[in-house]
């Protein structure tokens, strides 16, 4: 599904637009050699919030079945969360940028 053929859409600068349903794939081309998104692709922005997602259910789970003690750590990702919101540094986006995730809007 989509917008007009591959071939046309250099000729009029017409954008070419595919969906095939919610969850699988959209692209975006806006010339014969743009740029695609995929909507469901793995961005750093994504990846550090699944991160910071991940690291705050651990820590939980560590409180709750480990030592309560573990609540510190839970702390330390809710402060370093919000410096990140601040000031645009996150460590963690650091180390996925070096492993090779596409940038995204915030990091």
């Amino acid at each position: 599904m989509g917008g007009m053929p591959p071939g046309r859409v250099g000729e009029f600068n017409i954008p070419y637009i595919e969906y095939y349903s919610q969850w699988c794939y959209i692209s975006f081309r806006p010339g014969p050699r743009g740029p695609t998104m995929r909507r469901n692709e793995m961005t750093l922005d994504r990846a550090v919030l699944a991160f910071a997602g991940v690291m705050v259910l651990l820590s939980v789970l560590l409180t709750v079945f480990v030592h309560p003690m573990w609540m510190w750590f839970t702390v330390f990702i809710g402060v370093n969360m919000l410096q990140s919101a601040f000031t645009g540094f996150c460590p963690a986006a650091m180390i996925f940028k070096a492993i090779g995730f596409k940038p995204g809007n915030a990091f």
